[in-house]
């Protein structure tokens, strides 16, 4: 295929006014007027687009760009160390994107690929050539205008060399493992989705036993900034889109990384690995306990990942182990209030409502503590005991009175909640009202005792 004059006017200068970046006219590769009313071309002198406009836009294939960059029709590519994004970019952190990234994100790492081989191209370009030189490369550019993926592969080892100075004819298409794992330390995702491609052990390991998807969520989980990140999001999804296999460690810090996507990774780790999470040799146990002392499961509640979490109970984890402390999944949950998650774990039916920490506080009185109505509501619904006492003999109701909420008193009441229950210190809720000047919680226990009364009289 091939990129004509009448492709590129109809592709890049068919569009309003404020696609020009900014860039003075002679930066931009061509000269158009746009009719403001209704964006017809009237006037152009086109033959020449820049690189950045023709990879934002979605029309634009790979076969009419890497056509466009190999005959010349597309310019520009001493701008492709870091391009904008588009104007109607969601996430301005893709401000450090590059091509290459972009080319994957749209699933064509062939066209990622053709970039990579036309930068090559460009810097050797830039030299005082030989006659031997400028016919290597020009066979290089025919060739890849319809290369598969092994023989654009092929062509970036053999520009690669002349680049370097060596013989194009003599390609060592297997690159060590620890050239991948530096070019993930490095933060370059189009040189480790070269060496993936070219054949790297993808499952290598350094001198500590990492992996370079070890590596590669490290640095998720640690880096200080977005871009970083970000690039290494997409190393690491690159790298388990490969089949690469993550280990406890990689798991635990996609999780630890809270960020809002990671189940996509996780379910691409489970399509490419069916057998991976279980118990014994190989496989990844989701029950075990971080450094810190606390489950994945837990750990995803705490980063209010309400994705995560139902994809880890979905691989039936323990949803009533606790951490160290004694604090189930469950309690984590009312403790920061996060009712998605408190909904979908009361959604298991031998999730333990009642089951207190080491003082036997329960779920039920940590949310009458937090003042949550709400998620109150939902652990009665999900059948816990209203009138459970901890280690003081303090009960729900007594906190509700404590707290001076009287909605939520009501709501314990309705349910069965014994206004007459002691503590060890022999006080009862009315006691706890009393002691917080609730005048209004005070009157309504009274009532419901003489209510009793006349009920049993």
């Amino acid at each position: 295929p091939s990129l004509g004059m009448h492709d590129v006017t109809n592709i890049i200068l068919c569009r309003p006014p404020t696609f020009n970046r900014g860039r003075g006219p002679g930066d931009v590769g061509y000269n158009h007027t746009l009719n403001q009313e209704d964006n017809v071309v009237i006037d152009y002198e086109p033959a020449r687009t820049r690189f950045l406009d023709a990879i934002y836009d979605p029309d634009f294939t790979r076969e009419m760009l890497i056509a466009g960059i190999f005959n010349g029709t597309v310019i520009g590519l001493d701008e492709l160390e870091r391009i904008p994004p588009p104007l109607n970019a969601q996430n301005r952190a893709e401000e450090l994107i590059t091509p290459i990234q972009l080319s994957y994100r749209r699933n064509d790492p062939d066209m990622a690929l053709a970039i990579e081989l036309a930068l090559v191209i460009d810097r050797i370009s830039t030299r005082n050539l030989s006659d031997q030189t400028i016919t290597d490369i020009a066979r290089i550019r025919e060739e890849a205008v319809n290369a598969s993926t092994d023989d654009l592969i092929l062509l970036i080892a053999q520009a690669s060399n002349i680049e370097n100075g060596f013989n194009p004819a003599v390609v060592n298409v297997i690159p060590n493992v620890s050239d991948l794992h530096e070019a993930v330390r490095s933060d370059n995702f189009e040189m480790v989705m070269l060496l993936v491609s070219m054949g790297v052990d993808i499952n290598g390991t350094d001198a500590e036993g990492n992996t370079a998807l070890d590596i590669s969520a490290q640095i998720i989980r640690d880096a200080p900034d977005i871009n970083t990140r970000v690039r290494q999001r997409d190393i690491t999804k690159l790298l388990l889109t490969k089949k690469a296999r993550p280990g406890f460690a990689t798991i635990l810090c996609l999780i630890g990384e809270n960020n809002h996507g990671i189940e996509t990774y996780l379910n691409i780790i489970l399509q490419n690995h069916p057998d991976i999470f279980g118990e014994g040799d190989g496989r990844i146990d989701l029950n075990a306990t971080t450094s810190g002392e606390f489950t994945l499961l837990i750990m995803a509640i705490l980063s209010d990942n309400v994705a995560i979490v139902d994809f880890l109970l979905n691989q039936g984890v323990n949803f009533n182990g606790p951490d160290r402390a004694g604090l189930t999944p469950l309690m984590h949950a009312v403790r920061v209030g996060y009712f998605a998650i408190i909904e979908r774990l009361l959604k298991e039916d031998e999730v333990n409502a009642d089951r207190g920490d080491d003082s036997n506080t329960t779920p039920l009185m940590i949310a009458v503590q937090n003042g949550r109505l709400d998620i109150v509501e939902a652990l009665i619904k999900a059948n816990s005991n209203v009138n459970a006492a901890n280690n003081d003999g303090n009960t729900a109701l007594m906190y509700a009175a404590q707290r001076d909420n009287l909605a939520i008193a009501k709501a314990l009441v309705k349910e069965g909640a014994d206004v007459d229950i002691e503590n060890k210190r022999g006080e009862t809720a009315e006691d706890f009202a009393k002691h917080k000047k609730s005048g209004a919680i005070t009157e309504y226990i009274r009532q419901q005792r003489l209510n009793r009364s006349c009920v049993i009289s």
